[in-house]
């Protein structure tokens, strides 16, 4: 009975992204991550920014559509692994 009364939560998929951009991206790119609930995995300053973000793989094209627009196209995309190979 405990069951049938529980919340039932729908379960998304998740992918994580690496990519980098200029520095002076680093706000915009914070704010997306923030508008689309992708969690800031892993954050780099070298002679750019370099990020990792988890997001719901059904926002991922959203994401990808949206940091290639703040950076005009320049984002350097490194990495996406799918939900089933995230540990």
């Amino acid at each position: 009975q405990a069951l049938a009364k529980a919340e039932k939560i729908a379960l998304r998929k998740k992918v994580q992204l690496s990519f980098q951009v200029q520095y002076a991206l680093e706000g915009s790119i914070r704010r997306l991550c923030h508008q689309l609930s992708a969690e800031l995995i892993l954050v780099e300053h070298l002679d750019y920014v370099g990020f990792t973000v988890e997001l719901a793989q059904d926002q991922q094209a959203e994401f990808e559509k949206q940091v290639n627009e703040i950076s005009q196209g320049k984002a350097v995309w490194l990495e996406v692994i799918a939900s089933d190979e995230l540990k």
